[in-house]
């Protein structure tokens, strides 16, 4: 196309593709920079449909659930209603990414995975709210349990409110005898002995893994999580 400017004339028009082209360019990067700003790098392409649907990309993950649990209204004030938001996405996204014991070859759908909560938590809630929404390659059941129930041998996953923090030595040492992955918002959870907690760095919300406390329990956590993730250990372990 000619582009040549004549003396009194206006300025050619750019080609409409040119222009749809240059539009884009800065919404594609805003959103690489929100899905950076949460610790997840996503690929700059989508090379290949997903194998089965059983590995989304991560940052798609957290956004999204993020994004359908900002429509819930009246569980907590706005400032602990966005961290227990954050905090509750990135254990969607962890379950995904977790893997517990094998006790028989595998066959058929995957069973559901069993989620617990005990105790009370501004969490809570909108863990609930997670079992009506669809989870990568199996169903997702959580359910409420009193603080002090036996738990039934086909829970995996035990999320232990702040209720429990001044028992929770006690608590801890009944469930370590379980193949059961631990999450709590607790204060200083991993270093405590439990599996999985938070932590709040520079004003974002980050996650902390035992991993000895995790691989004790017979449980694998993929490499794309850890890297997201603070590794530490028990206080006072070698």
């Amino acid at each position: 196309m000619d582009l040549e400017r004549r003396p009194g004339s206006r300025p050619a028009a750019l080609p409409a593709s040119d222009r749809c082209e240059r539009r884009s360019a800065p919404s594609r990067a805003a959103g690489r920079s929100e899905a950076a700003s949460q610790g997840f790098r996503a690929p700059a392409r989508r090379r290949s449909a997903d194998r089965g649907g059983r590995h989304r990309r991560p940052a798609v993950v957290f956004l999204v659930v993020l994004t359908l649990l900002a429509g819930r209204p009246g569980l907590a004030t706005a400032e602990d209603s966005l961290e227990a938001k954050v905090k509750t996405a990135y254990i969607f996204h962890l379950l995904q990414f977790a893997r517990e014991p094998a006790t028989a070859p595998a066959e058929g759908p995957a069973p559901p995975l069993r989620l617990a909560i005990l105790g009370d938590d501004p969490i809570a809630p909108f863990l609930e709210q997670l079992a009506r929404e669809p989870m990568t390659g199996r169903a997702l059941h959580i359910s409420r349990l009193p603080e002090n129930a036996d738990l039934d041998p086909s829970i995996h996953v035990v999320f232990l409110g702040r209720s429990l923090d001044k028992r929770l030595p006690q608590v801890l040492s009944r469930l370590h005898e379980l193949p059961v992955l631990t999450i709590s918002d607790i204060p200083l959870f991993p270093q405590r002995g439990g599996s999985i907690g938070f932590v709040k760095d520079r004003g974002k919300v980050r996650l902390q893994i035992n991993l000895d406390r995790v691989k004790r329990q017979g449980w694998h956590i993929h490499a794309k999580v850890l890297e997201v993730a603070r590794v530490v250990t028990t206080e006072g372990s070698p």
